[in-house]
């Protein structure tokens, strides 16, 4: 799980939203991504980070757990175009 030492501010801040980049490797789609930089993810300068957490923890489990659904999905979707 992600906590609020897990998350590393980096340069790409702008009006509306600040970049972070997760400290440590994590899963998502069953992909293991070691490489930080990789993975940013940004919220809104208006909203408070640790008051997210539960939030992105719930939406990484989400990911992990409905890797099918989504590829199907998203597979249904790019045959569309």
């Amino acid at each position: 799980m992600l906590n609020i030492n897990s998350f590393i501010k980096n340069a790409k801040e702008t009006t509306d939203y600040t970049c972070y980049n997760i400290n440590h490797p994590i899963t998502i789609l069953n992909k293991y991504i070691d490489d930080i930089d990789d993975l940013e993810i940004n919220i809104s300068n208006g909203a408070k980070l640790d008051l997210l957490l539960d939030s992105i923890n719930r939406y990484f489990i989400f990911l992990n757990r409905c890797e099918n659904v989504l590829k199907t999905y998203y597979k249904n979707e790019l045959i569309k175009r």
